[in-house]
C-alpha cells in the first residue's frame, strides 16, 4: 500500500441510498450502485484491505434489511473477501 507522510493512505467507497428500502425504485437503484462498485473493482482498484459496514450506535442488532445490505455487498466479491469484512455499530 502506499503510503502519504509516513501514513497509509487508503480509499473510502459510500454507498449512499445503498439498500435504504425494499421499494422498486431503490431496488433499481441497487443494482445501478452494484453495477457501478463492480466497474471500479474491475477497471480502477487492484486490491481490498476491508469492507468496514457502518451503522447507527443506537442500533443494538443488524435488522433484516442491513443483512439484506451486508449479503448484496458481499456477493460483489469473492467468498474469501468475508475474512476482511468488518461491522462496526
Amino acid at each position: 500500500m502506499k503510503s502519504h507522510c509516513g501514513f497509509p493512505s487508503f480509499r473510502l467507497i459510500d454507498t449512499l441510498g445503498f439498500g435504504d428500502s425494499e421499494n422498486t425504485t431503490n431496488y433499481d437503484k441497487d443494482r445501478i450502485i452494484s453495477k457501478q462498485i463492480s466497474s471500479v473493482f474491475e477497471n480502477k482498484i487492484n486490491s481490498l484491505t476491508a469492507i468496514c459496514f457502518v451503522s447507527k450506535a443506537t442500533n443494538t442488532k443488524i435488522t433484516s434489511n442491513q443483512k439484506l445490505i451486508i449479503n448484496k455487498i458481499l456477493n460483489l466479491f469473492a467468498k474469501n473477501v468475508l475474512k476482511n469484512f468488518i461491522c462496526m455499530i
